[in-house]
């Protein structure tokens, strides 16, 4: 574990050791600032839950009438856009209220990767739901219910739970398997009635 000291002189000023990175809006007191990043554009759900979280902590900070804080959307030749802020860390040689919150933050990411494991749930329930809805969509009949993609999800937790499998990518939970799964969802709610003549796809991503 870092002291607040030493992380704070370890980032005051990191930005300039990024390769290929001008930061054309910097302050003028720039050296007293470091930049952090909390996603970019190929950020999965744990990354994107906890940006909302710290933002909803700093909220305060960036609302501050002398902010020592910014956000930032930077574009880096290595991942593309990022997001995330500047931050002051040394205020007349002392470290900023801000930056002490920001370190809390970082130590709290250290012994729980994520912050809200509420927000993280339900992000991975919609993310699944919307992959859901992709690969069923070729079946769809207009008669189906609107919240068809939701009753698929229920029918497979309650029938078939292993069908639903996590990505490796922190993207959501998808379909498993051959295609066999999802005909078996479709005829056990009733959205299909046989399974000849249904092409069977692979489901895997």
């Amino acid at each position: 574990m870092k002291s607040l000291e030493s992380y704070a002189a370890e980032y005051a000023g990191n930005w300039q050791h990024f390769i290929g990175f001008d930061w054309s809006e910097r302050p003028e007191d720039s050296f007293n600032w470091g930049l952090f990043y909390t996603s970019h554009h190929c950020s999965g759900l744990t990354e994107k839950s906890n940006e909302s979280q710290i933002d909803k902590i700093l909220q305060p900070f960036l609302e501050a009438e002398k902010p020592d804080i910014v956000r930032n959307n930077h574009d880096q030749w290595v991942v593309g856009l990022v997001q995330g802020y500047s931050i002051r860390v040394y205020r007349k040689k002392q470290i900023t209220e801000t930056f002490e919150k920001w370190y809390e933050i970082q130590e709290q990411l250290r012994q729980t990767p994520i912050l809200n494991e509420g927000d993280y749930a339900h992000r991975v329930f919609c993310s699944t739901i919307d992959n859901i809805e992709q690969i069923a969509l070729p079946f769809r009949k207009d008669n189906w219910p609107s919240d068809w993609p939701i009753k698929i999800y229920e029918w497979f937790a309650g029938n078939m739970p292993i069908a639903i499998e996590n990505d490796d990518g922190d993207r959501g939970g998808f379909i498993r398997g051959t295609g066999y799964e999802l005909i078996e969802a479709l005829i056990g709610l009733g959205y299909s009635r046989t399974r000849s003549n249904q092409p069977y796809y692979h489901y895997n991503h």
